[in-house]
C-alpha cells in the first residue's frame, strides 16, 4: 500500500547531463536565431525609412526649384520706373464737384 500512496515529483530539469547539454545548444540555437530575425527585421524598417526620407528630400527638392523657376519666369522685369501717371476714375459724376 504505500507504493500506491508514494508522491510523485514531475520536475522539468533532468539529471542526465546529455539532455542538459542538448537544451542548452536548443536555448543558444533558439537565441541566436531570434537575434538574427530581429536585426534583419530592424535593419529593413530602416531601410525602408531612409529609402522614403531621401524619397521625400528629392520631392521637396524638386518642388522648391519647380516654384523657383515658375517665380522666377512669371515675374515681369520691374527695372526703374522712368515716369508714371495715376488716373482716378469714378463711375458717378454727378454727386462730385469740379475739382478743377
Amino acid at each position: 500500500m504505500t507504493n500506491q500512496h508514494r508522491k510523485v515529483r514531475f520536475s522539468l530539469q533532468s539529471r542526465n547531463p546529455l539532455v542538459r547539454v542538448l537544451a542548452a545548444l536548443a536555448l543558444v540555437l533558439i537565441l541566436g536565431v531570434s537575434l538574427v530575425v530581429g536585426a534583419i527585421a530592424f535593419f529593413l524598417f530602416l531601410g525602408l525609412a531612409v529609402i522614403g526620407a531621401v524619397v521625400m528630400a528629392v520631392r521637396i527638392w524638386l518642388l522648391r526649384r519647380r516654384m523657383r523657376n515658375t517665380a522666377t519666369a512669371a515675374k515681369p522685369d520691374r527695372g526703374r520706373i522712368i515716369d508714371g501717371e495715376v488716373i482716378e476714375r469714378r463711375e458717378n459724376t454727378s454727386d462730385r464737384e469740379d475739382p478743377r
